[in-house]
Order: structure tokens, then C-alpha cells, then sequence
């Protein structure tokens, strides 16, 4: 109970820090925030991380860092078939995923990988409207027809 209450706190902690682009404060809250998950065995989370680290290190100015987490990141969510996991990482996670993908080496595991992620983006976008609709907003009447 006490790793899930840290880890909780040390998320909101590195999300703060992402919103107030305080990027160094971000990475080095990141880099022992992975290390709990991983010896807790909670890779979904260690592949979130490792995103949202890579997106880190990418507004550092730090290109081989983002290609090693994105990476690392890409063998451990297509081990485990996450998508959302790694998607919902950052704003900008899928293009660094295209990004890192079109710059390596062809490799058509990792290819296909990105596609289905590519395909799993596109899907949310459709149905955004329904989710980002905001939680106070009034729902439309029900048909009463239907």
C-alpha cells in the first residue's frame, strides 16, 4: 500500500513539474519513479514512465536519451500489448514514437507496434468528443423515443 501511495505522489509530483516546464525537476523525480515500478513488477506503469521520461529528456535537448527511452519503452508496452499506457504519456508521445520508429532501422515488429498505436490514437481522437466532454457539463436529455 505504501509503494501504490508514493508512486501516486510522486506522479501528481512529476506531473507538477511537467506543467510548470520544470523538466529537470521532472527527470529526476522520473528516474527513481520507474525504479519503484519495476521492483513492485508493475511494468505498465514503468512503460508510462519511461514515455513520459523520453518526453522529458526530449524538451532537455537530450535526442539519445528520448531514443533509448522511447525505445525501451516500445519493447516493454509490445511485450505486455499496452497502447493507452504509452499514449496517454504525454500530448506529444505518439509523434516521438514515429519519430524514434522511422529513425531506426527497419524492424517490422516495431513497425507494426507503431502502427497499432498509430490506429489506437486515431480511434480516441474519434470518440473524444464523448470523453472530453468535462464531468460538471450537463448531459443531453434522453430520447424518448429510443
Amino acid at each position: 500500500m505504501f509503494a501504490e501511495v508514493q508512486v501516486m505522489t510522486e506522479r501528481s509530483h512529476t506531473n507538477w513539474c511537467i506543467a510548470h516546464e520544470d523538466f529537470d525537476g521532472a527527470a529526476t523525480r522520473l528516474r527513481p519513479l520507474i525504479a519503484l515500478c519495476d521492483e513492485q513488477g508493475w511494468q505498465r506503469h514503468v512503460a508510462h514512465f519511461q514515455i513520459q521520461g523520453a518526453l522529458v529528456d526530449s524538451r532537455r535537448g537530450r535526442p539519445e536519451a528520448t531514443r533509448e527511452a522511447v525505445l525501451a519503452a516500445l519493447r516493454r508496452g509490445h511485450r505486455l500489448g499496452l497502447s493507452r499506457s504509452l499514449l496517454d504519456a504525454g500530448l506529444e508521445a505518439l509523434t516521438a514514437i514515429t519519430e524514434v520508429e522511422q529513425s531506426e532501422p527497419h524492424d517490422p515488429t516495431l513497425s507494426f507496434y507503431v502502427s497499432r498505436l498509430q490506429s489506437a490514437q486515431q480511434s480516441s481522437t474519434r470518440s473524444g468528443a464523448v470523453r472530453n466532454t468535462p464531468a460538471d457539463a450537463p448531459m443531453p436529455a434522453a430520447d424518448p423515443r429510443h
